[in-house]
């Protein structure tokens, strides 16, 4: 209304004025922040088999005491709890204490990060960066998985497509914004000068890489993008392995005269299922035919190994489908170390495979794609996870001791 009289916008003029940040004030801010907080996780959920890959990953927290599925900060214990087990039988630093600054972001960016120094601070407990393995993710796989899950639920929410839109509108605000917000609500209540600090150093680092001014959902893309950019580079190794034990499997179908027990037909078949999404120039089920022959199988499939994807939908593209990005890109549990690699490309049929495997076994650039992948889910963790194990209530630790979780409450409504 204007003077009284209604004003009438053109599409162009709502489009732009729907692309504004919500929060028109710091105050506006933290209420925002807040209601975030308090949004039921069934919300978060694109269907069915969103719940079924969290709950494989995390469901078994979700029982827990520290755990309520009522709200998004309860939910966000379970992956607390989730790293705390798969890291024992040290516990988990939060990430923005000063014991977890130092120490993560030194196994992240191979030093200390400006301001703090890993020197003098207490270790019991702990592991110290030089005994992180460069080529495991920091917490594990399935914490690994579980935040980059999150972050793609997420992102789909902050795309305006999905209903309920409580998570749309909650996160419709700049980084600044919410990253100012989550210091006065998370971090001011707490009272914690240490904690003040620590979230400071990852605040600058964040601030640094995608600029106070980026819309809160095109900083969750741009940290997606860095996780899927370096996951491509084990993704690629995995390739090349499947179709080394596919060859492996074939020759040994050729040598047995294809009379092979029900185990190993059923791990032929498996190798192929997996080999099929990759074959461009292949047919359905062409390539999982039990009865299939080739002519030169070592060269067919050195050139199926050879034929990698290297495009990925981009995850913050607003034409992509909700959902469409999920478990294709968690990461493997396979051991990258290179001397794994190495014994692995040595037991290989084929010296054209054994010599594509050893060129990409590369110490400098598998650290550095793990580098990636770890910053990328400690973004994740230090956004959307860690604050708010202190904001609503929940700022104390859970318990160390984690009973195994029952199973059969729903938790979510029916669809």
């Amino acid at each position: 209304m204007r003077g009284g009289e209604r004003m009438l916008l053109t599409l162009e003029e709502r489009l732009e004025r729907s692309a504004r940040s919500q929060a028109a004030s710091p105050e506006t801010a933290a209420r925002l922040v807040e209601r975030f907080s308090g949004l039921p996780p069934w919300q978060l959920f694109f269907g069915k088999p969103d719940v079924d890959a969290m709950y494989g990953l995390t469901g078994e927290f979700w029982e827990h005491p520290a755990v309520d599925m009522g709200s998004y900060h309860g939910f966000s214990h379970s992956f607390r709890l989730a790293a705390e087990q798969d890291n024992a039988p040290f516990r988990l630093p939060l990430l923005l204490s000063p014991l977890g600054v130092p120490r993560l972001a030194q196994s992240l960016l191979g030093k200390p990060p400006l301001g703090l120094s890993s020197q003098g601070l207490p270790s019991q407990g702990l592991p110290s960066p030089e005994s992180q393995n460069p080529y495991k993710p920091v917490w594990g796989v399935r914490v690994n998985n579980a935040l980059i899950l999150l972050g793609l639920m997420l992102l789909d929410h902050t795309k305006g497509r999905l209903k309920p839109k409580g998570f749309y509108h909650c996160t419709r605000m700049t980084l600044g914004q919410y990253l100012d917000a989550l210091a006065g609500l998370g971090l001011g209540r707490d009272g914690s000068p240490g904690l003040a600090q620590g979230f400071q150093v990852w605040r600058d680092m964040l601030l640094a890489e995608y600029g106070a001014a980026s819309p809160l959902g095109e900083t969750l893309a741009g940290i997606l993008r860095r996780y899927m950019a370096a996951w491509q580079e084990f993704d690629h190794l995995d390739h090349i392995l499947r179709c080394i034990g596919a060859l492996s499997c074939y020759l040994e179908q050729e040598e047995a005269g294809r009379t092979l027990p029900g185990e190993e037909t059923d791990r032929v078949r498996r190798f192929r299922e997996a080999l099929c999404q990759y074959g461009s120039d292949l047919e359905g089920w062409e390539l999982v035919e039990q009865d299939k022959r080739y002519l030169d199988p070592k060269g067919y499939y050195f050139t199926l190994a050879c034929e990698y994807p290297e495009d990925l939908p981009d995850s913050g593209d607003r034409n992509v489908a909700p959902g469409s990005l999920r478990s294709q890109i968690f990461l493997s549990e396979r051991d990258y170390s290179p001397e794994t690699l190495r014994g692995l490309a040595a037991g290989s049929p084929s010296p054209d495979l054994r010599t594509l495997l050893e060129r990409y076994v590369c110490e400098e650039r598998l650290a550095s794609a793990m580098r990636e992948v770890n910053t990328a889910v400690a973004g994740i963790f230090v956004l959307f996870v860690e604050p708010y194990l202190r904001i609503g209530g929940a700022g104390a630790e859970p318990p160390q001791n984690l009973p195994t979780a029952a199973a059969g409450r729903t938790v979510f409504p029916p669809e």
